[in-house]
């Protein structure tokens, strides 16, 4: 199990971006938090397999709503001691 830090700009709030998210986290098994930045971005905090977590963010464009868009997408590794049980919206 990995744990990535993944930053989406572009038009992402305000738009259901993160609800979109945490559906398609719950359908593929994924764990983590979603929260909107002061900047206008949204940060999630995703744990699972690295294929699931690149099924997440390549099929992700295709999940969100006609108002979304995103224009960037930063995904790091990070060591993360905590584990999730679950996605979370905060």
């Amino acid at each position: 199990m990995e744990t990535e830090k993944i930053i989406f700009s572009g038009h992402v709030q305000g738009v259901g971006f993160r609800y979109s998210c945490k559906m398609l986290a719950d359908q593929l098994g994924i764990t983590g938090t979603i929260h909107n930045d002061w900047n206008g971005s949204v940060i999630a905090i995703v744990q699972g397999s690295p294929d699931v977590i690149n099924q997440f963010t390549r099929n992700l464009p295709n999940k969100i709503s006609p108002w979304a868009r995103i224009s960037k997408v930063e995904r790091t590794k990070i060591l993360d001691t905590q584990v999730y049980h679950d996605f979370r919206i905060i």
